[in-house]
């Protein structure tokens, strides 16, 4: 067979063989070490002069392809497969309040105090249960999502009590999962959420330490949010209750030129604290548009942030943090549930959609991306979807540079909505993936008595100019 270097292939130097290079597929994410003499021969296509066994060896990793494959058709190909396999869980989102006691700057929601109303309850569950029955579905999770959820308390729990009757009486698996913003996350709201709401996961924001959180997320009354949150963390992750092996706190960063100096001592802060090692993850977000109120004009290019980002994720990593995977465990098959051909959105008026950037905002009232109110909706009723067509728009129109992107494998072409808005979503690791894959050959192959050693060597290697998207990597 005739093959040719794959067009997801990313080449950088190793970090603790300087005479090898790492060489990482995105189709396969794996990360392989080889001598640099191949790195030569495989990017001159000069195949004939490497061993029969090496070329076997890298034809089975997916560093090298059939010569005449078309690579994006297979992934996208792959993609749709995966997805109609695994359609075994269903995944809905469900906005139980349109209030948010904070006011932050750069959320484009509009907050009332709105409740999801026993109409609305009704319509919602019977649609999860036709979809439930006609899927061929073994397991149901929910994504309490707002406004702040927590405020929707009340809903939530009687939601929360149909629907464990509901998965019971169908024999199907029932787990959900919450983003709050951790005000009224009180103990007994964290154990109630365990042990009655089945939540495997809950999200809390931190915007930096203290003032620099505040600027950010300050409640509506212009009183600050961070020490009432970081003290329901406290009393959570110091707790005899909080066990770190079957509970999951992850913590999210928004990060601009603004509050980016309260990050480190963030980061700390909660080392100092022990809650380091108890979260299941810190992770940043630099600042973006929502509902198109450009509240990125402070936020960092995609290269500064690429930059700035990877430095933080190695003071991490060397204050003892769990390492949180710079690049993503594996393939990204779907993008999220606006290409789902099932997950739904339902907010607090019934209104119904298949993305979370849309509800609670009039930009976006009376679109496509609006489809339709769980009121007037049959409940096997399937109304239009917007981006239904989306990894056939990929795969058809090379101007979207998902088109010819290395990283499309690990990435799945990001937020559709965003590209339709001509705000490019790309992650920050396709600016950062060839030092990423050098961290993470530390990570995975450096002895644990001089692992913290080589990263604070690596980072202060790293360079601001090596974080531009460079297609030859």
């Amino acid at each position: 067979m005739q093959y040719k270097l794959s067009s997801y292939i990313v080449f950088s130097e190793s970090f603790l063989e300087p005479d090898k290079v790492l060489v990482y597929s995105t189709r396969t994410n794996k990360l392989l070490k080889i001598a640099r003499e191949f790195r030569t021969l495989l990017q001159d296509n000069r195949l004939e002069d490497i061993p029969e066994g090496a070329i076997q060896y890298l034809a089975d990793q997916k560093v090298l392809v059939a010569d005449g494959e078309q690579e994006l058709s297979t992934v996208i190909a792959e993609n749709r497969a995966h997805n109609e396999e695994n359609s075994s869980t269903l995944y809905e989102v469900i906005q139980p309040s349109a209030w948010c006691q904070l006011g932050c700057h750069y959320c484009g929601q509009e907050h009332k105090e709105k409740l999801l109303g026993e109409l609305e309850i009704d319509k919602i569950l019977s649609r999860i249960e036709t979809k439930l029955a006609a899927g061929n579905c073994t397991g149901l999770e929910i994504g309490w999502f707002g406004g702040e959820p927590l405020s929707g308390l009340s809903s939530m729990r009687i939601i929360n009590a149909r629907l464990k009757e509901m998965t019971a009486r169908l024999n199907i698996r029932y787990q959900s999962k919450i983003v709050t913003n951790g005000v009224n996350l009180k103990f007994s709201v964290f154990k109630e959420l365990i042990e009655d709401f089945n939540v495997r996961h809950m999200e809390v924001t931190l915007d930096g330490l203290g003032d620099f959180h505040d600027q950010n997320r300050a409640l509506k009354t212009k009183k600050g949010s961070f020490h009432t949150i970081y003290n329901n963390l406290l009393s959570i992750l110091l707790s005899d209750y909080f066990d770190v092996n079957r509970h999951s706190i992850s913590i999210r960063c928004n990060v601009n030129k603004d509050n980016f100096s309260g990050i480190e001592p963030l980061l700390y802060k909660l080392k100092e604290d022990n809650l380091h090692d108890k979260i299941r993850s810190i992770y940043f977000m630099s600042i973006y548009s929502w509902a198109q109120n450009h509240a990125d004009v402070s936020s960092y290019t995609k290269e500064e942030f690429a930059y700035l980002r990877l430095k933080l994720e190695c003071l991490k990593i060397m204050l003892g943090y769990r390492y949180s995977f710079i690049l993503p465990r594996e393939r990204k098959y779907n993008t999220c549930m606006a290409t789902d051909a099932r997950s739904e959105m339902y907010d607090p008026y019934g209104n119904v959609f298949n993305c979370t950037e849309v509800s609670l905002t009039d930009v976006y009232k009376d679109t496509a991306y609006e489809m339709g109110n769980i009121k007037f909706l049959d409940a096997d009723s399937k109304p239009k979807r917007i981006f239904s067509n989306w990894f056939e728009s990929i795969e058809k129109n090379a101007h979207y540079q998902c088109h010819s992107c290395k990283v499309f494998p690990i990435c799945g072409g990001g937020c559709p909505k965003s590209w339709m808005e001509k705000n490019a979503p790309c992650p920050t690791f396709r600016n950062s993936i060839a030092a990423d894959i050098r961290l993470k050959e530390i990570m995975s192959h450096a002895g644990e008595e001089n692992k913290a050693d080589l990263v604070a060597s690596f980072e202060k290697g790293l360079k601001s100019s090596d974080f531009i998207y460079n297609n030859n990597w």
